[in-house]
């Protein structure tokens, strides 16, 4: 293992794959920059790393849900990104054609069944109830993708840490986000059934999608669909997107 400034970047054999094949980890200890890679039989091939604690997307434009769109914040966000990566389209065709909704619902037994916020869209962006999360997005952005037969597609990538997040955006990716409108605290009053498997869902209230597009060691910057251009608490946006499940969403 090779690292020009240890104090910046650690180097660490991890283990060897098949002939002439090895992993090795690299891990940023501090801000700064550092040549990385590895020594093998006299032959050093290494590749420049700068670790920083700020960082911007430009170019992305904000667009805003309302008032077409009362519910509409992930689709509103969603065709932002498009449009960022060359996509000419709007939200009124994203939310009515490529986005799957259902807003049925019964009632059996005293109990509320309806669809599945992690498969569909429950409700209709056009109303104010209810949403979805990132795996509707990313099907919803693929299907799109598809049909106007780009080579890039959706990713869902939830379950990562804000500092991944900022990892994409330090390489000019935006990312898709959930966190809170406003960055209030999330509530936990609506409460139903999902009608495919009768297991319980309980809603997130509150629960909003922006597009991340700059950090610093103290904010970030986000395109709300509610809002525009709009700069919080690094630390407070973090845990609102923990508290709505660390969904996220990129194109690539």
């Amino acid at each position: 293992p090779v690292s020009s400034n240890p104090k910046t970047a650690k180097v660490e054999f991890v283990t060897k794959r098949g002939v002439g094949t090895y992993l090795f980890r690299v891990t940023a200890l501090a801000l700064g920059t550092a040549d990385v890679g590895a020594e093998l039989f006299g032959d050093t091939a290494t590749f420049p790393l700068t670790i920083v604690d700020s960082a911007s997307v430009s170019g992305v434009k904000p667009l805003l849900q309302n008032p077409e769109l009362p519910s509409g914040c992930e689709v509103t966000a969603l065709t932002a990104l498009l449009n960022d990566h060359g996509y000419p389209v709007g939200k009124m065709e994203i939310a009515e054609k490529y986005l799957k909704k259902d807003s049925s619902e019964a009632v059996r037994n005293g109990k509320l069944y309806l669809a599945n916020p992690y498969e569909i869209f429950v409700g209709d962006p056009k109303t104010n109830r209810f949403g979805c999360f990132a795996q509707v997005i990313t099907d919803t952005a693929n299907r799109y993708l598809s049909a106007v037969k780009s080579d890039k597609s959706a990713k869902n990538i939830s379950g990562s840490t804000p500092l991944q997040l900022y990892h994409y955006v330090s390489n000019d990716i935006p990312v898709l986000a959930w966190a809170t409108i406003n960055m209030s605290e999330p509530t936990y009053n609506t409460k139903w059934y999902d009608k495919k498997t009768g297991k319980p869902i309980q809603w997130i209230g509150g629960e909003h999608c922006v597009v991340l597009t700059g950090c610093t060691p103290k904010t970030v910057t986000v395109a709300d669909p509610l809002h525009g251009m709009v700069t919080y608490n690094r630390s407070l946006f973090e845990k609102r997107y923990r508290q709505v499940g660390s969904q996220a969403v990129l194109i690539s």
